[in-house]
């Protein structure tokens, strides 16, 4: 499931490179229509589906902004030159309608700051149990709901609660792989200010010592332990 789909980098790139791509079926969602066009070598394709649609936590319409001619965004921000209206879904009720425990699911997000609402209501419905494998950009910042304290929160129930690590995905599809770690080097930086006996403090040194690292720099990698262990 490909959330943020763009100008079908990130599906090209899993077709050609990820296990057995060719037995999945593969689902694209882009708010942008400028970019379906990307998408129409791919239609042919029995097993992928495209949708002009945002992941969202509802069913409806909603704004958003396109902020460069490249991202777009449901955050309105100063620097967005276009807004136009999409269509929403309820991303955890899609998931309920379309997939079982079963199915093997392979989910990316870079969807601009929205995984901030989604992840959230994903961790309520439960259907986060439903994902196998979870692929993603964290835009900390971006919107203003994105506090140190639900960032943080929402890494904790991915990795301690879900046992899904948020593994690395770079917006131009040319870094995707499966042993390095997303944890955003903004909320990083600012966890890393946190005094060692804080709340915040002690949380981040619990992700910190589970990843193997005892201080971040901007730029570091940050290895799955999961993925260590099957090498």
């Amino acid at each position: 499931i490909d959330g943020g789909g763009h100008q079908a980098t990130s599906l090209e790139f899993f077709l050609k490179n990820f296990p057995n791509a060719d037995q999945f079926q593969t689902h694209s969602f882009e708010i942008n229509p400028d970019f379906e066009k990307y998408f129409k070598p791919h239609i042919d394709y029995k097993n992928h589906f495209f949708y002009n649609m945002a992941i969202w936590t509802e069913d409806g319409e909603i704004q958003f902004y396109k902020m460069d001619g490249e991202s777009s965004t449901v955050s309105s921000h100063s620097y967005s030159r276009h807004n136009a209206t999409v269509r929403s879904i309820d991303f955890s009720k899609w998931l309920i309608n379309n997939f079982k425990k079963e199915d093997y699911i392979v989910l990316k997000l870079d969807i601009e700051g929205a995984e901030f609402s989604v992840l959230p209501k994903m961790f309520e419905d439960n259907t986060i149990d439903l994902i196998d494998e979870l692929f993603i950009e964290f835009h900390y910042g971006k919107r203003k709901n994105t506090s140190i304290e639900l960032s943080l929160s929402i890494l904790e129930k991915l990795i301690f609660q879900y046992n899904l690590e948020p593994k690395r995905w770079n917006a131009t599809g040319k870094d995707i792989s499966t042993d390095k770690i997303e944890l955003d080097w903004r909320l990083c930086r600012d966890l890393e200010k946190e005094k060692p006996n804080s709340d915040f403090g002690r949380r981040w040194k619990k992700i910190k010592d589970y990843f193997g690292f005892e201080k971040y720099s901007k730029g570091m990698p940050i290895y799955s332990p999961k993925e260590k262990e099957k090498k």
